[in-house]
Parts: structure tokens; sequence; C-alpha cells
């Protein structure tokens, strides 16, 4: 028996058109709202976890503090893996409310929701209000875009901007006159930013994107309306000057970014990020869960529709968020470094395709029920058996230890995803049933991460070694460098037997006061100054051996060890 079709409760022939309107409006206006809401809910309920959100603050952090916006410095060092747009906009945050996580992680969420909300009104403008509310709830709600928009680093912020460069691309090749013109003017500004926000896959994806679905529409003579020129100089002003700058501060510029950055870290596996190509495959399908399920019949129906459409437009729409989809995960598989990040931008088109099949006027369908019953269900009894099969794996050891009742709140909020899933597939109201179990799913996660606060970050030892400071003393990272460190300080800290990351920056200037190696160190730990350091449990015995006097254990956790150069005060004295 057939499922019966999601009423749309707009399409009512009783409704005024005004009326119906109106009604659209607040609907849109609610679903926005709402995701905005969603979206900073948990902005500041872990601390900053190193090493990508350390770093992230620090680099912003320091371009507060120095008053140079242009050349980007992680810990002091020049630092060019990554173009300044997000920088920017964190320091604004931090400008503004200081190194705050809720204010922080405010800059990712506003930029998912940027993604988020050009969604919805693409898919409001190409299929109506019932698909736009579709794509906002499943992006919304897909597990790698909340993530992400949660995450304090530049991923979000270059998926949120292709996906506006595409849609305004999109909207302009469908418009005419002044209308499309508007648009192409978003488009070209939305490139530049995306370029700002992560180089050249600013431009890179797009045009290909682009590219294919121009030659699969036979749309190659239409490049003539898209003002080619105009776009370039509109790009060049937008884009151009901060590059131009940086490389004239900084010679050396140009060859680490574009030649170590972009071709080298896509072509090889210099930055020991390998992963076989079919990584993003698995990446996509739980990130997009469960509405991932819906993605092979939702395009299957539109490929069958390829002959018979009645709205051209509409089905080349179709094919543009196909081919999307199809270029960020080829481009990302191909490349020679992958992290599941990079592959945010291939959710939006997902997102998309299931609102042409809403307002088609298909549901969830009984198969995808029982995929997503299936793999739920799988995914409850596997973290409730993890203590069985945990004897030989440290990090799942250390996972049952850490959660405590957080595990099973975790595989009853999979069984709900899944209950919810069977019992809704054949009622119109499936898609708000399916968003809601997944957001309680997505906050029981949310709310079990912050259980690996001491395991990610060194906020609680930042927070004994702060008040003990005074500008005179040294704190330093001691064969090890936990990014969130410093700006949990407000200030540099010195490193000792580690330069990973830092190692280019460290070689176009003199960085030995900052940087030091051993012997460098063991004078400034043995000298008279107060020296405070920050340690690996492994790392501390040959510190300790190396220590002229025995050093002071000051706070530890089950990663670092905090500790001074000063023995403990004798009785009467101030600690």
């Amino acid at each position: 028996m057939s499922a019966p079709q999601p009423r749309n409760p707009f399409a009512s022939p009783a409704a005024a058109p005004g009326a119906r309107t109106t009604a659209e409006r607040k609907l849109l206006a609610a679903l926005l709202v709402g995701l905005a809401l969603w979206l900073f809910l948990p902005a500041g309920w872990r601390t900053l976890w190193s090493p990508d959100e350390g770093r992230y603050a620090e680099i912003p952090r320091e371009m507060v503090a120095s008053g140079d916006w242009v050349t980007p410095r992680l810990d002091g060092v020049k630092y060019f893996e990554k173009p300044p747009l997000f920088y920017w906009s964190a320091a604004l945050a931090i400008a503004a409310f200081g190194v705050d996580e809720r204010a922080l992680r405010a800059v990712p969420a506003l930029f998912a929701l940027l993604g988020a909300a050009a969604t919805i009104l693409a898919a409001r403008r190409l299929w109506g209000t019932h698909a736009a509310f579709m794509a906002g709830v499943a992006l919304g709600t897909m597990p790698l875009y909340f993530g992400i928009a949660n995450l304090l680093a530049i991923d979000m912020a270059v998926s949120a901007l292709i996906t506006v460069t595409l849609l305004a691309f999109l909207a302009a090749a469908q418009s005419t006159g002044r209308r499309r013109d508007l648009w192409l003017g978003a488009f070209y500004g939305a490139a530049a930013l995306a370029t700002l926000a992560k180089g050249l896959i600013g431009i890179a994806i797009p045009g290909m994107v682009i590219l294919a679905w121009l030659s699969l529409t036979g749309r190659w003579r239409d490049l003539t309306r898209y003002r080619m020129v105009f776009g370039t100089l509109l790009f060049l002003v937008i884009a151009g000057p901060w590059h131009w700058m940086v490389q004239a501060r900084n010679p050396e510029w140009a060859w680490f970014y574009f030649v170590h950055e972009h071709f080298l870290r896509y072509t090889t596996t210099l930055h020991k990020r390998s992963e076989p190509f079919w990584f993003y495959l698995p990446v996509v399908i739980f990130g997009a869960f469960p509405w991932s399920a819906m993605i092979p019949a939702a395009a299957l129906r539109w490929w069958r529709e390829r002959r018979s459409a009645t709205d051209r437009a509409q089905w080349d729409a179709g094919l543009f968020c196909v081919i999307w989809f199809v270029v960020v995960l080829g481009f990302f598989s191909l490349a020679g470094s992958k992290l599941p990040t990079y592959v945010v931008p291939a959710l939006p088109p997902l997102a998309l395709l299931l609102a042409a099949d809403a307002a088609r006027g298909n549901g969830l369908g009984r198969g995808a029920a029982w995929i997503v019953a299936a793999t739920c269900a799988l995914v409850a009894i596997a973290i409730a058996a993890v203590p069985w099969f945990a004897e030989s794996r440290a990090s799942l050891q250390l996972a049952v230890s850490l959660l405590g009742i957080w595990r099973w709140l975790l595989a009853l909020s999979f069984v709900g995803v899944g209950a919810a899933a069977l019992v809704s597939w054949q009622k119109p109201e499936f898609t708000r049933r399916l968003a809601g179990s997944t957001a309680l799913m997505l906050l029981v996660l949310a709310g079990a991460a912050t259980k690996y606060n001491d395991e990610r970050s060194v906020k609680s030892l930042a927070a004994v070694l702060a008040p003990r400071l005074s500008a005179s003393d040294l704190v330093a990272a001691y064969h090890c460098y936990p990014q969130d460190l410093a700006p949990y300080l407000g200030r540099r800290v010195a490193i000792a037997g580690w330069i990973g990351e830092l190692e280019f920056g460290a070689s176009v200037e003199d960085q030995s006061a900052w940087l030091l190696d051993q012997d460098a160190f063991q004078r400034r730990w043995n000298g008279q100054g107060i020296v405070y350091v920050v340690a690996e449990p492994k790392d501390f015995p040959g510190l300790q051996a190396a220590s002229t006097r025995p050093p002071r254990v000051l706070a530890q956790t089950r990663k670092y060890v905090l500790a001074v150069n000063q023995p403990a005060p004798g009785p009467g004295a101030a600690p």
C-alpha cells in the first residue's frame, strides 16, 4: 500500500492568495528564527578544543592585540596556511566580547545560518514553501552540518559562501534583466568572499559545477550574459587588496600559500592526512543521517522525470544540485589531504534534492524508514555493548569512563530516531517528527561531548595559572603545544622542543626567544625567573630529572601537568 502524500499546508484552494502569502512568510520567518536559536544553542557548552579551536581563537586574538589584520600569526609566528576572512570575523567577536566560547562559536553558527537561509530561499523560489521547510529542517539537523556549525574552524564559512555563490548563479541563470544583474553581483561577490575564506577552492568548486552544468544543459552561449568583465573587476576589488598587502609585507607568502598550501596539499600526502578514495562516502552518509536514507529514492525519482518534467527550469535546478554534490565529493576524494570537515559543502545540495522531492509530494517511504530504524538499532546496540569489546582499545575504555550515564542517553536517543521513522513514515508530519527526534539526538551528542573538555583543552589549567601570572613570568609548553593555552591566558607562550606547523613561520623570522630548543629551555627553567610549564605526563619525569630544584605541580588533568620551577613555600610563607 502506498503511503499518503505529505500535505502542503499552504495548498488549500479555499485560502485566499494574500492569506497564503502571509502564512508562507510567517512560516519561513519562524523557520529561520528557529534555526538561529538551534544553531546557537550549544555554542558555549564546550571549552575550546585543541588544536583547531585553539588555533582559530589565538590567531584572531593576536590580530586584535597587535593591530595587524593583514599578516596572520599563531603564537607570534607567521601562519600562512589560510586566508583571513574567518580570522577577521572571529577577531571582531573577540574585540567585542573577549575570548569567550559562545561569542567565538557564534561566528561559525552565523555562517551556518547564512548557508541554511540561502538553501531555504532557493528551495522556496524553485519548489515552494513546503519544499523550503523540508530543506531547512533537513539541513539544520544533519549531524555534520550541526556539528561544524558549532566548531570554531573555517569549514562552515567556506561552505556557506560556496552555497551562496552557487545558488546566486543559479538564480541569475534563471532570471532576466535587472534581477539577473543583481544575482550576478551576489554571485561574484560571494565567490570573492569564499576565496578570502579558504583560498582557491572558493572559485575552483563553483567554477567546476557551473561549467559542468552549462555543458550538460547546452547553455554555453549564455556565458555572454554573465557580465564576466564586471564580475572579474568586482571579484578583484573584494579579494585582491588582502592578497596584495600580505605579499607586499611578506615576500615569502606567495610560494607557501599557493604552492605548499594549495598545490602540494591537494596533490601529495605532505600533510599526512591521506585516506582511501571512498573516505567521504561514509562521512556523507552518516553526516547527513537520517535524511541520507531518503536521497537514493529522491534522486531516482528526479532522474525518471528528465523527459516528462513539466517545468524544465526545475529539473535543471535538480541537475545543478546533483552536479554540485558530485563535484564536491569527487574533488575532495581525489585530494591527497582529507579531513571529514572538508565535505560540508556537499550537504546543501542534498537538502535541496530532498526539497524537490517533497514538492512532488513524496515522503519518507517505508524502505528509508526501515533503513533508518535498523541503523539506529545497530548504533544503540554498539553503544550499549562498548564495555564488552573495549578491553583492548584505550579510546573505547576512555569513552566508557568519561561518558557514564551519557552513554545510555546516546543509545536511547538513537532508538528515538529509529522509532520516529517507523511510526511516522506514512504520515504527512514525518518531517517534523524525524527532525525533532534527530535534534534531540544531536543535543545529547553535544552534551556528551562536554565530558571530553579536559581531554581536548587546558582551560582548567589556565584557570589555575592565570591568577598567579605577572608580566615577567614565562609560560612554556614543553614538548607539546596545546593551542588553547595562549587564548585562555591572553598572552603568548613559549614552546620548547616542538615545532610542528610553525616550522615555516619560524624559518623566515628569528623566533629563538620563544621557540626554545632543549638547552635554551633548561637554562630558563633552572634560572632565577619564574617559569610555568605545561607538559604531558609522559614527558614530566624527564623534566623533573633535568631540574636543579624540585618543580612544584600546581594542577593536573589526565592529559597535561601544570608545574612551576619554584619549590613549595616554607611554613608561614605566602603560597
